[in-house]
């Protein structure tokens, strides 16, 4: 039987793929994580090829008891492959991809259905078109119809109400693109923190060590009729006494209780 009020940690982080000393960022994002203990891990800008192993699988060898799903639009016989992963404690029921719109930008969307107590809880990772650092219509465009095809993917792999769904969107709260989840997901950093709705740069999840516009571009929506979140934060962001940081983004976790 599922057991109502069972709590879900769930973690969104671009990894920077390979840049800026991967060895020691490897090193400060096990070190958090270890610590923290996510039940589901969301990577973006996941990179393998000949001289790097799949970083996600690198990270879930390092962290231990977690189950890797890798998504890129790079064929499987690509030598070097650029995506999404998600990284799961939880058993994994059912692992779906789908590649987002205009097939040209590369974008896809991953789907992990886990169980927690006996309840399934359908997760999805991605990473929407950048654009540039001021995007103009086009870009809002793109991302609009990459959200929408996202939404089609969520609506024909879910199992019920407990949905989450995450990533690096590329695109801050109050851009027209991501009116397209309003009555449908709600964002959780957002419902802990109301005042970050007006992308406050306190909140960004943009490090001010790499970027000047700090806006928050990483998200985990959620459906409230599965799920309420209990807390939401900014990890892995802090420098190591030698001044690497973990990443040019700041990874979001939230923690969510089942209706």
């Amino acid at each position: 039987m599922p057991v109502e009020g069972a709590t879900l940690d769930v973690l969104t982080l671009n990894i920077y793929h390979d840049r800026a000393d991967w060895p020691q960022r490897l090193e400060l994002i096990v070190r958090e994580i270890s610590a923290l203990t996510p039940d589901v891990i969301l990577l973006q800008e996941v990179l393998q090829n000949p001289d790097l192993p799949n970083q996600a699988e690198t990270l879930a060898a390092r962290l231990g008891g977690y189950e890797v799903y890798f998504v890129s639009a790079d064929s499987v016989a690509n030598p070097k492959r650029y995506g999404n992963a998600i990284l799961s404690r939880l058993p994994v029921l059912q692992v779906n991809e789908r590649r987002l719109r205009p097939h040209n930008d590369y974008r896809m969307a991953a789907h992990a259905r886990v169980e927690l107590d006996g309840t399934p809880v359908d997760i999805y990772a991605t990473h929407l078109h950048y654009g540039g650092e001021s995007p103009g219509e086009e870009a809002v465009e793109i991302r609009g119809t990459q959200i929408a095809d996202l939404l089609d993917f969520v609506d024909a792999t879910r199992a019920g109400d407990a949905v989450i769904v995450g990533g690096d969107f590329n695109t801050r709260p109050d851009s027209p693109d991501l009116a397209l989840f309003e009555g449908r997901l709600r964002d959780a950093y957002v419902a802990v923190h109301p005042e970050a709705a007006e992308d406050l740069p306190a909140h960004s999840t943009l490090n001010p060590a790499f970027f000047d516009d700090l806006r928050r571009i990483d998200y985990l929506w959620f459906d409230p009729n599965g799920l309420t979140p209990l807390s939401a934060r900014l990890i892995l962001n802090e420098p190591n006494d030698a001044g690497v940081w973990p990443s040019d983004h700041f990874g979001v976790l939230a923690r969510f209780v089942l209706h």
